[in-house]
């Protein structure tokens, strides 16, 4: 008999997960006037697979996936009980499989994600016409919480005024997007980008995510990337950095002891041994071309 899995989403889930992203927006578009014709996408769905405080899943059976759902962890409101919450979203079906219990299960394995990460407070957004997506809410427990109201200023409900000109409209403010960073990458030279990508990507476990010609590439775990260009680095430059003990990236870590061990074991080189210090605990490696990399543990 066929099982439903639930399980973090992956890369290979990629074009399935835009499938499933169009399917949302098909289905919200009849409540939602406000969302703009033609093509749309919702959600950042590369950032999603690998953003630390994001976790994206997919349902599937048979190895086929046949939904989804994320969670992601938000700071709530400075006067309320709950320091961060975990909100919900990109919850989806296939049709000829709704009503079967399978977004119950996506549900509670994003809780109990959201449970291993000390958060107590779930949310989620649902159109106040979607009936049948409130009322299967409530069987799982959700209760309605806030309405967000809207309106439309060009809508015929008594003109906007202005002192200097009444019954006119107000003219239209134009609004100016903050900049915001999204990530940060730090660019080491290397001088045998192969040989840097297998170090990086065997014991130390990130992934290639690019790769330009045969002299760029980028790689990432939990949300961290490192740019590799080849180009040999100054043997001085290097030599005066170890001898100095100067650390080129740092690693916040968590399992410190077991992350030693394993690259202990692995026979990563060690510049500096797990020690203990004011600041936490820590110890450093080095790279194929002599860039230390520490590890640390508040």
């Amino acid at each position: 008999m066929s099982q439903i899995i639930v399980r973090p989403a992956t890369n290979a889930d990629f074009d399935t997960l835009l499938r499933f992203e169009q399917g949302v927006i098909a289905a919200e578009r009849p409540f939602d006037p406000t969302i703009r014709e033609g093509p749309v996408n919702y959600y950042d769905l590369r950032h999603m697979l690998t953003a630390p405080e994001v976790m994206l899943m997919v349902a599937e059976l048979d190895g086929v996936p046949i939904a989804s759902g994320y969670a992601r962890i938000e700071k709530g409101r400075h006067y309320l009980k709950h320091t961060h919450h975990a909100y919900l979203g990109f919850m989806y079906v296939v049709p000829e499989h709704r009503g079967k219990g399978v977004n119950r299960l996506v549900i509670d394995a994003l809780k109990n994600w959201a449970i291993s990460k000390e958060i107590n407070e779930l949310r989620l957004d649902v159109y106040y016409e979607n009936h049948p997506a409130i009322a299967a809410y409530e069987k799982l427990g959700f209760v309605k919480h806030l309405i967000q109201m809207r309106r439309d200023t060009t809508a015929a409900s008594g003109p906007p005024v202005t002192s200097a000109n009444p019954g006119s409209r107000p003219p239209p403010i134009t609004l100016h997007p903050q900049p915001t960073l999204k990530k940060m990458s730090t660019q080491l030279l290397v001088a045998d980008l192969e040989k840097s990508i297998s170090f990086y990507t065997g014991p130390l476990n990130f992934h290639v995510e690019f790769r330009y010609d045969d002299f760029y590439a980028g790689i990432g775990r939990d949300g961290h990337s490192i740019h590799l260009k080849q180009s040999a680095p100054l043997p001085d430059e290097r030599d005066h950095r170890r001898n100095n003990g100067h650390v080129d990236i740092t690693f916040s870590v968590e399992a410190i002891e077991q992350l030693y061990n394993f690259l202990t074991n692995a026979s990563v080189p060690m510049i500096q041994t797990l020690r203990a210090m004011p600041y936490g605990k820590e110890f450093y490696v080095s790279d194929p071309d002599g860039y230390i990399i520490a590890f640390m543990e508040e």
